[in-house]
């Protein structure tokens, strides 16, 4: 179960950060790439 849970988490997290980039990129911000570093809890 716990796999499971924590994929769930980590679409939510990156959904959220894209989400945020949608936000800047809009008012002209310019983001950089993002970092695929460990996920920790």
């Amino acid at each position: 179960m716990l796999p499971g849970v924590r994929k769930a988490v980590q679409q939510g997290m990156i959904t959220q950060a894209m989400y945020l980039r949608g936000l800047l990129r809009k008012i002209g911000m310019k983001v950089g790439p993002t970092s695929r570093g460990p996920f920790q809890i």
